[in-house]
């Protein structure tokens, strides 16, 4: 069979996805990149870049590709001759969601998905962010765009998302940043234009006055003194 690396859908009207089939995944585990932008997604299945057990025993760990089972007792049905096939891991690189009316960052589905290294969710619903319950390792390039953002929770992007090198928050409701949200991340971009923001934490500006990198903050009510 052929495998499909790339899945675009975007701005799929008259069709209009408003949700994604579950087992995305159970045919394509090379899938690499998915772009459903300009849709009108609503939530993202929990599993859906879990992949199911594909291809022969040559998967997983030794255990794993000899686990057998068995019932027992009267009337038990003895499958102890089919391997249980140990799932290969994600290959996603790249997924665009943006303009969707996604109303909450998926934060259950997105812990399938490691591999990830840019992910676009602009233009949805999502009013709240918690860094905390993110863990995407590889991630470079983030983008939360025009979501009415108006809250950001967690100590900081090291943690959930420590390659991150693009992060874009611009023209939403923040009306502050946690202190060291950007700290011991190597970002060359980061926008935060368009927001409500009247002071600049001082871990936020040190980074970038040091370096030749891009903090945009324009459209912002800032204080004459706002670095704090």
């Amino acid at each position: 069979t052929t495998e499909i690396y790339t899945l675009s859908l975007h701005d799929a009207l008259p069709i209009c996805f408003i949700t994604l089939p579950g087992d995305l995944f159970r045919h394509n585990i090379q899938l690499a990149v998915i772009r459903l932008s300009e849709n009108s997604l609503t939530w993202i299945p929990d599993n859906i870049f879990v992949p199911s057990a594909h291809g022969s025993l040559g998967m997983g760990s030794v255990a794993g590709r000899h686990e057998r089972a068995r019932t027992v007792g009267s009337g038990g049905i003895d499958i102890n001759s089919k391997s249980i096939a140990v799932p290969a891991p994600s290959r996603l690189r790249e997924l665009h969601l943006k303009h969707n009316k996604l109303r909450s960052f998926p934060y259950k589905s997105l812990g399938n998905a490691s591999t990830l290294e840019v992910l676009t969710l602009g233009g949805n619903r999502i009013t709240s962010l918690d860094v905390n319950r993110i863990r995407l390792p590889r991630l470079k390039q983030f983008d939360m765009n025009s979501n009415g953002l108006t809250k950001l929770t967690g100590p900081g992007l090291a943690k959930s998302m420590p390659s991150l090198e693009v992060v874009d928050f611009g023209e939403n409701n923040l009306t502050r940043l946690p202190d060291d949200f950007l700290n011991n991340v190597s970002l060359t971009q980061a926008n935060f234009g368009g927001n409500s923001l009247q002071k600049i934490p001082f871990a936020v500006s040190s980074m970038f006055i040091k370096t030749p990198h891009v903090l945009n903050m324009s459209g912002n009510p800032l204080d004459r003194k706002s670095v704090v």
